[in-house]
């Protein structure tokens, strides 16, 4: 308030000498004593007054009373974290702007920053040791500001801790958010029943072609080979549109790409194959479908996340047992699984080691076509992945899906429940609740129901100083410039939202800022560039460089210490 005053004074002061010489006015200044009478419009001589001398430097920091941040006390620094153009050394509120400098109590502390009195960005309202100004639950103690579900909500005050609603919707009125309410709730934008683009997996057949295969069946009709080929064509009539094929034979030659197929086209794959002679080298079958990645569709957008698997058809022992494990368990670590089937074969044990490397059960060895046929098609079948496009329509919010399966209640999560990857819009059926959908009856009117409701979310508004997130963008009493508090002064804004504007500022501006005439600078000095500048300062004065001194210079010039303006 000190410098608002002096600047007012000093105005007063230009305006009764603004035809005179700096250095005249300063003689009549001191003449006078420090005090001179002023003189009504009718010529009647007043009451004196103080004066303030042009070129005082009170406190004999380089600084002009006029122009300095802290009258009276020295500050050659000019700091003033706040920018209120209080200096640091004197402000009653040095992290808070408070040009005003109110301090209602006298205790020395402005009201500004004091508790109670103001906006106070050190409140602490639930005492936990965390500012109002940025604790996630402002009026829920929770030191250790744990957000689980990173919505800027700490669990403590979240009525979805461990699903992201920064909305807050509770349609229910039961203390527990929309967002993860096991039942549908709210307004429900989107509801699909199992007519979802089920996510098809991708099978790799690699059929045994080595000498044996050609032999007979025991007990049956009919070669080994004939039988494979057989049920293979069952397999192609019965789930061509279920699934997508990939076929080759041993020992390691593709002759059909990943993809979905017609059944004329898989039947072809292998209709024209022999028997031709050769041993059965598993491994070589395994590892160049491994190495050329055939279980996969480079082209397909959906690839990974499709469920893969690779189906071995052999009936005899192969070439390398250890070799063959090593081959399965190297597929099955990458996420592919190996599935056996052992053709009349006497190699039972060494089939179930690679079955078992291949993360998968080993399979008792068929004896016909039919059981070779349906071991074929369970394999396929339970192979059929729980996964689901979501785009007619896509879910408006991740967090509000729900998920019935034979009309119960189905939870989310990775392990026994479902998941959602929003940037392919696919839901899938994880562990037993994928299970429990391939067990429903057929006769089931509704096997599967998948709920969306409607997205509800924070409605931003400008920022305000009132300790809430009011633009919505996880932080509290941000982006007002430059802080929740007092009033800047020349930024035309209204800073301590108060609905003034640059209240308690004087009405000019300061060196340094935009100026179109000497009258618009608190110092009356407008440059030429239209920016303010303080006046140069006459013989005697103190100055911090020579450009302070009218046509001399500065005795102290460089020196970083205050010296005074002497002849050049």
């Amino acid at each position: 308030m000190r410098k608002i005053l002096n600047i007012l004074v000093m105005l007063t002061l230009m305006g009764s000498f603004s035809c005179e010489d700096p250095v005249d006015v300063l003689k009549k200044n001191n003449s006078t004593g420090g005090t001179t009478g002023t003189t009504d419009p009718t010529g009647t001589t007043g009451t004196t007054s103080p004066v303030i001398p042009l070129f005082a430097d009170d406190d004999n920091d380089g600084f002009l009373d006029r122009f300095d941040n802290c009258v009276g006390i020295s500050n050659q620094d000019q700091l003033d974290q706040d920018a209120d153009s209080i200096g640091d050394a004197c402000d009653n509120c040095v992290d808070i702007p408070n040009l005003d400098q109110l301090d209602d109590n006298d205790d020395g502390t402005g009201d500004e920053c004091e508790e109670g009195v103001g906006y106070d960005p050190k409140l602490d309202e639930d005492g936990d040791g965390i500012p109002s100004k940025s604790d996630n639950c402002r009026l829920i103690a929770n030191m250790d500001q744990v957000d689980s579900d990173n919505d800027s909500l700490g669990d403590a005050c979240d009525n979805c801790p461990n699903a992201a609603n920064i909305d807050q919707t509770d349609t229910a009125g039961n203390g527990v958010g929309d967002a993860c309410s096991p039942t549908p709730v709210g307004m429900v934008c989107g509801e699909q029943k199992s007519d979802f683009e089920i996510l098809k997996p991708n099978i790799y057949i690699l059929l045994d072609t080595s000498g044996s295969m050609d032999r007979g069946v025991t007990g049956g009709s009919g070669t080994k080979f004939q039988s494979a080929k057989n049920a293979l064509n069952q397999v192609a009539e019965d789930l061509a549109t279920e699934a997508r094929f990939g076929f080759g034979e041993f020992p390691g030659n593709h002759i059909l790409d990943m993809g979905f197929h017609t059944v004329a086209t898989l039947k072809g794959s292998w209709s024209r194959l022999l028997a031709d002679g050769h041993q059965t080298p598993i491994a070589d079958a395994l590892n160049s479908v491994a190495s050329g990645m055939r279980h996969s569709d480079p082209a397909d957008p959906k690839d990974a996340l499709r469920q893969k698997m690779v189906v071995l058809v052999t009936d005899g022992a192969p070439i390398s047992v250890d070799d063959s494990v090593k081959a399965a368990k190297a597929l099955a670590a990458s996420g592919i699984p190996v599935y056996v089937i052992g053709i009349d074969s006497a190699a039972v044990h060494a089939l179930n080691s690679i079955a078992t490397a291949g993360g998968t059960a080993p399979h008792t060895p068929t004896m016909s076509t039919a059981t070779l046929t349906n071991a074929l098609k369970k394999i396929t079948t339970n192979a059929i992945d729980c996964s689901y496009t979501l785009n007619n329509p896509a879910p408006q919010d991740a967090n509000k899906i729900w998920v019935e399966v034979a009309q119960t209640a189905t939870p989310k999560g990775h392990t026994d429940g479902w998941s959602y990857d929003a940037a392919s819009a696919v839901l899938t059926l994880n562990g037993k609740s994928c299970e429990n959908l391939r067990a429903v009856p057929a006769s089931n009117p509704e096997p599967l129901k998948i709920t969306l409701g409607c997205a509800t979310q924070c409605v931003p508004t400008p920022e305000v100083c009132d300790y809430e997130d009011n633009d919505c963008d996880g932080f509290i009493d941000n982006n007002i410039d430059p802080l929740c508090g007092g009033e800047i002064c020349g930024d035309n804004v209204d800073n301590d939202d108060d609905g003034q504007i640059d209240e308690g500022c004087p009405n000019c501006v300061f060196d340094g800022e935009t100026c179109s005439a000497d009258s618009d600078c608190c110092n009356a000095n407008c440059r030429d560039d239209g920016t303010c500048g303080p006046p140069c300062r006459p013989l005697g004065n103190n100055c911090l460089e020579s450009a302070d001194c009218c046509g001399s210079i500065c005795s102290e010039e460089n020196s970083g210490i205050v010296g005074q303006c002497i002849g050049g």
